[in-house]
């Protein structure tokens, strides 16, 4: 009997879907738009074989789609363990889109396994497309606010580097921007849809003429302010729930309009796709803050204090009037120390933020 490995994968929304495996007839708890086989049977005595695409017609039937084009891209290597590649495209998944995914050993009317036991959600990350037209980078370790900051004590913050940004860089991709923010470390333990859980991002961008140096509603837990020479004039919020962390809002009332947010958590990288249509200049003066997310805090920004808790932030003398920000990107003739250290409870106001400049490289 010829025995085959099937990997199932979700469709599109409006495309056809079937609702059982292709061999065995057993319905795997999601609809199949696609499958990849590797048939065992047509394997040559080496170990190496072929896998094919085929599409759901919506039926119960299985359409051959792979492409001639295709084939050398589509190579199985059979051992004590089995590889084989497909292209995305081929499968039609897109980057920063999510897919369902099934893998099966079935042969006519029998499944044999399966694997996991539930229908596994992958993420494929979203590829930075594009020209760099500016990267800084940021000291590894220094996800400590002012000098002090420290992690809640729960054991999901246990792993250092979970706010520490590292490199900033933007891309002109086109009809878009795109924006990296690297982290040191990048896990995802609460399941954010956006594949990440901990970090939050407040970006405000100085493009054009006007704007305002105080902190808008949606961003007022964290306790600064701007330099009067750069007001900002684009907001970006940047969180792992889409819910509230893909918001752009304008200086001048304007929003929120959603933008793009994805994650490679293996690259620790999250990245941001602007439409130009929406912010035309990039290039400017950018403020990039980087906070605990909270989903029960105000504007989702973790609260600080003096002592950590099981769920807020430590190391905080004075939380009426300091940050409530574990990471900054101050400019190469400022440490962040010495920024995020400088409100007065005494003088009544919170720390004045320096922006970097970012301009094409030249």
């Amino acid at each position: 009997k010829d025995v085959r490995l099937v990997l199932y994968t979700s469709g599109k929304v409006g495309e056809p879907a079937n609702i059982a495996a292709r061999y065995s007839g057993v319905q795997l708890g999601f609809a199949l738009g696609a499958s990849v086989e590797l048939n065992f049977a047509k394997v040559k005595q080496d170990g190496t074989g072929v896998v094919s695409y085929y599409r759901a017609d919506g039926d119960g039937n299985w359409r051959y789609a792979s492409s001639i084009t295709t084939l050398l891209s589509r190579k199985a290597v059979v051992g004590d363990v089995v590889e084989f590649e497909i292209p995305f495209k081929e499968l039609g998944i897109e980057p920063g889109k999510s897919v369902t995914l099934g893998l099966t050993l079935e042969e006519e009317g029998k499944l044999r396994g399966r694997a996991p036991a539930r229908p596994a959600l992958a993420q494929v990350p979203t590829l930075v497309q594009g020209k760099e037209i500016f990267s800084m980078t940021d000291p590894a370790g220094d996800d400590n606010g002012p000098g002090t900051y420290t992690y809640p004590t729960n054991k999901v913050f246990a792993q250092k580097g979970l706010f520490d940004l590292i490199k900033y860089t933007v891309y002109d991709a086109g009809k878009n921007w795109q924006l990296a923010f690297d982290f040191t470390a990048l896990p995802n333990p609460w399941n954010g849809p956006q594949g990440f859980s901990h970090p939050i991002i407040l970006l405000f961008m100085d493009v054009e003429d006007g704007g305002r140096t105080d902190l808008p509603k949606g961003a007022e837990a964290a306790q600064v302010q701007f330099d009067p020479d750069h007001p900002w004039d684009v907001f970006v919020r940047i969180a792992g729930w889409p819910a509230y962390g893909r918001h752009l809002w304008t200086a001048d009332g304007k929003g929120p309009t959603l933008v793009g947010v994805a994650s490679d958590p293996k690259k620790g990288r999250i990245i941001v796709t602007i439409p130009k249509s929406i912010v035309p200049n990039i290039t400017g003066w950018h403020y990039i803050l980087v906070g605990s997310q909270d989903g029960y805090g105000k504007d989702y920004i973790r609260a600080l204090g003096p002592k950590a808790g099981e769920w807020s932030g430590g190391g905080c003398p004075d939380p009426m009037w300091a940050p409530q920000i574990y990471d900054y990107l101050a400019p190469s003739d400022h440490t962040q120390a010495q920024i995020l250290g400088s409100y007065s409870a005494q003088g009544r106001h919170f720390v004045t933020l320096i922006p970097v400049q970012v301009e094409p490289a030249r």
